[in-house]
């Protein structure tokens, strides 16, 4: 079995975030790996965990991933608009790619991080979905 679908999946999600215009225009970068000095407003995509569901005749694979937007602002206005645009972008219309079809997605948790300055915020959004093999 090749897991090259999970690479194939995070770029698919990258290219669902960029196709939004609304988005773009409230961020400066979508990075797929940890940055040093990203340029702020940004997102950054982690997969987190990829279970094998499948049955004898049908591929199913249940995912979880996580979208961290990162932001310099003191009251989490910019962070929550970002959320509510990156909510707009993921619908499984929009994540399926190839032979895959998401069956499902669902946004599970969030959870907020300020740094020491209370300037720099980070909002994690954790999603699971169900990826399935046509």
């Amino acid at each position: 079995m090749s897991l090259n679908f999970i690479y194939r999946f995070q770029l698919n999600l990258h290219q669902a975030l960029l196709d939004s215009v609304k988005l773009k225009d409230q961020i400066k970068e979508i990075y797929l790996s940890t940055v040093q000095d990203g340029n702020y407003p940004f997102i950054l995509i982690n997969v987190i965990k990829v279970d094998d569901k499948s049955k004898a005749n049908i591929s199913i694979y249940g995912l979880e991933f996580e979208v961290c937007i990162f932001s310099r602002d003191k009251n989490k206005k910019k962070l929550l608009l970002i959320s509510e645009l990156v909510e707009e972008a993921l619908t499984p219309k929009n994540l399926g790619f190839g032979e895959y079809s998401i069956a499902g997605i669902k946004l599970n948790d969030l959870s907020f991080d300020e740094a020491r300055d209370l300037v720099h915020n980070k909002l994690t959004m954790r999603y699971r979905g169900m990826l399935k093999k046509v």
